[in-house]
């Protein structure tokens, strides 16, 4: 779990630098990736990053073409089917599992 709260904060912390949709990453983006590289070695977990911004226009992908299992992704999926079947009616956030 540590290492993947690792891994989720060392996205945000990359998002959060990459302030524009400019043809060139964000110089301070530029001198964190070695930082965040030596983070993500040190922690030991495998790591892929996948950033773009909401133009397309520019993005920084780590290990890109390497499969992951989806892991804790999937729950967001799961999440979006009980708000979809609970507006529907189908069921109530509060019933019994």
């Amino acid at each position: 779990m540590a290492r993947l709260m690792r891994g989720t904060l060392l996205l945000a912390f990359a998002a959060f630098l990459w302030r524009d949709g400019s043809a060139a990453p964000d110089p301070r983006l530029a001198a964190a990736i070695p930082a965040i590289e030596s983070t993500i070695k040190k922690s030991g977990a495998d790591v892929a990053v996948a950033f773009r911004t909401l133009d397309g226009r520019t993005q920084w992908l780590r290990r890109p073409d390497e499969p992951f299992h989806a892991a804790s992704t999937m729950k967001v999926a799961v999440l979006i089917e009980l708000y979809r079947q609970a507006r529907q009616g189908k069921l109530k956030l509060d019933d019994p599992l």
